[in-house]
């Protein structure tokens, strides 16, 4: 999914799950 997000922003599920992957936090 994090990786999904770096070549395409599909949905709100992935970048939500790319944020909480680096400490981001996007909630």
């Amino acid at each position: 999914s994090p990786l999904n997000v770096l070549y395409s922003l599909n949905t709100v599920d992935d970048i939500i799950e790319y944020g909480r992957a680096y400490g981001i936090g996007l909630c």
